[in-house]
């Protein structure tokens, strides 16, 4: 990636956190059947995907209940196939409780989504103090990423200049741009894990 960030957290996260500009792209898969989200840096290189993990019960209980109530778990992983991360939601009835879990599965943070009208805002916690927020408008699908003072600090959006074109073949796709100085090793893996997947915990939230 280009434009990484300069680790100055004595908390090891892999490589893969410290980029600066992530291109997420959903793909469906060749014979139809499901879809992932893949990841790449701005010159089109792959770097990761994001892949749902959806029990054979799931389908049946959709049956029954709305998605938003339903439990969901997305796995955030390397070009080697490598867990980075694991995004999941247990059973929910009031507001939405989501956790980040590390490879071994530790929890590292969680996200706390509400939603009014179109207007869509996660808050990110790492032991129990807020230290990021993400707010913004899904129907445009821009939104601005602040840190625990209010300041900017990202963004997410579909602004695609100077992109190779040939990662931006579907509708769902969107652009996370990070400050390279939010430089703290486990507020970046919390803020890229929610930040990456949020057009999928969107979608299952719905």
């Amino acid at each position: 990636m280009v434009a990484e960030a300069t680790p100055t957290s004595s908390v090891a996260v892999p490589d893969f956190f410290w980029g600066s500009d992530y291109l997420i792209d959903e793909r469906m898969f060749p014979d139809r059947t499901g879809h992932e989200y893949k990841i790449y840096d701005p010159t089109g290189a792959p770097v990761g995907r994001i892949r749902r993990e959806t029990p054979g019960w799931h389908s049946f209980m959709r049956l029954f209940l709305k998605r938003h109530l339903l439990p969901f778990s997305f796995a955030l992983l390397d070009n080697g196939n490598n867990r980075l991360a694991t995004i999941s939601r247990t059973w929910t009835f009031r507001i939405s409780r989501i956790e980040i879990r590390d490879p071994d599965g530790n929890e590292v943070g969680s996200i706390r989504l509400k939603r009014t009208g179109p207007n869509t805002r996660f808050k990110m916690f790492l032991d129990g103090r807020k230290i990021a927020e993400i707010n913004g408008d899904r129907k445009s699908w821009s939104f601005l990423i602040t840190d625990a003072e209010h300041m900017p600090i990202g963004a997410i959006d579909k602004k695609w200049a100077g992109v190779n074109r040939d990662t931006t073949e579907s509708p769902d796709r969107y652009r996370l741009s990070i400050n390279p100085q939010f430089a703290d090793g486990s507020s970046r893996r919390l803020l890229i894990s929610t930040a990456i997947t949020i057009d999928m915990v969107l979608k299952a939230s719905e």
